[in-house]
């Protein structure tokens, strides 16, 4: 009995793994993985909460790579505490919602199990891959949000992430949920020689249909003509962006490339996230119109946005909150 409990924790912490290496490497087979060994224990809501945890904070370990926070006046003695406090709060969060997801898990697989019926027990399985599914639309919407198991197909596999276009990145996720679920069916059915064959076949063929039917979505059946698009890459590293060197030089170098932009007969200029300060106007008109990255105040808070210029404006007229995307830094480090 100790033993399997061991066993237990080690496939938790082993998906957990997994799965945070899928989210920092795009590997989908990973998290295909890392999904099964969390239906394996999902029974057990304390080694969920593990699973949680130990995906985003191996996912999210770029956090610790914001240590110094100096540059945004945090004194240097309490920089390595705020900075793990917050990577391990993540992961407490991410935790929580998996734990919170195991409850559900446990009634609907339970009833299943009790009723010996395998359809009753699909359609658990389903509803509970549904459910996590909306809940990652849901969360989307707030800052404790980044990244998900519906995102972690790209960049590793476009032709399943075709199928976003029906249903969305929750969508996603809930076939993540499948399959993870099929793989785990598949192995318990072979370990215990109940016939795996058929449930093989099955998911496989669905697999392979999921990715025939989103590969066919991202053809583009109507021709367009390309649009020319200059891209300017300021290059300067987000300690040093908000001296008031870079301040002073920052935006005759941002009105020089719409010039440049403009000279080049692109119809866009893009620009890298930060580079426009809270509510920032442009030194004069802009000559092409200008999607950038800058920040706002909205309902007495500042927000981190995509902007949009339009030609002749030296305002924007249109904004895109993007705090879920990017939670306190600019760039993500690879994990190794």
């Amino acid at each position: 009995m100790r033993l399997e409990k061991h066993w237990t924790t080690i496939r938790g912490l082993g998906g957990g793994l997994l799965a945070g290496l899928s989210l920092n490497h795009g590997q989908v087979l990973f998290m295909w993985l890392g999904i099964a060994l969390l239906w394996s224990v999902s029974r057990n809501v304390s080694v969920s909460f593990l699973w949680g945890l130990v995906a985003v904070l191996v996912s999210h370990s770029w956090l610790l790579s914001l240590h110094p926070l100096t540059w945004i006046g945090i004194p240097a003695p309490m920089s390595l505490p705020i900075a793990i406090g917050i990577w391990f709060f993540c992961g407490l969060f991410a935790g929580s919602l998996v734990c919170f997801w195991a409850l559900i898990s446990n009634y609907f697989l339970l009833v299943g199990s009790r009723d010996r019926d395998s359809w009753a027990k699909f359609a658990g399985v389903v509803v509970l891959s549904c459910l996590w599914g909306l809940a990652e639309v849901l969360l989307a919407h707030y800052p404790l949000f980044w990244i998900g198991v519906g995102g972690s197909v790209l960049p590793g596999d476009r032709a399943l992430a075709g199928l976003a276009r029906w249903f969305g990145a929750g969508g996603l996720a809930a076939i993540q949920l499948l399959i993870g679920f099929w793989l785990w069916h598949t192995f318990v059915a072979f370990q215990r020689g109940l016939g795996w064959i058929k449930p093989l076949v099955l998911g496989l063929s669905f697999v392979v249909l999921a990715h025939v039917f989103g590969s066919s979505l991202l053809i583009d059946e109507i021709g367009t003509n390309p649009i020319p698009v200059a891209f300017w890459q300021s290059d300067i590293p987000t300690r040093k962006k908000f001296s008031e060197e870079q301040q002073l030089r920052l935006p005759s170098s941002l009105q020089e490339s719409l010039s440049k932009a403009k000279d080049l007969s692109a119809s866009w200029l893009v620009a890298p996230e930060g580079t426009l300060n809270t509510n920032q106007e442009l030194l004069s008109p802009a000559p092409v119109p200008l999607l950038s990255g800058g920040f706002r105040w909205e309902r007495g808070g500042q927000r981190s946005s995509l902007l949009v210029f339009e030609k002749g404006e030296t305002t924007y007229s249109v904004a895109v909150d993007k705090h879920r995307l990017v939670p306190l830094g600019e760039r993500t480090p690879k994990l190794f």
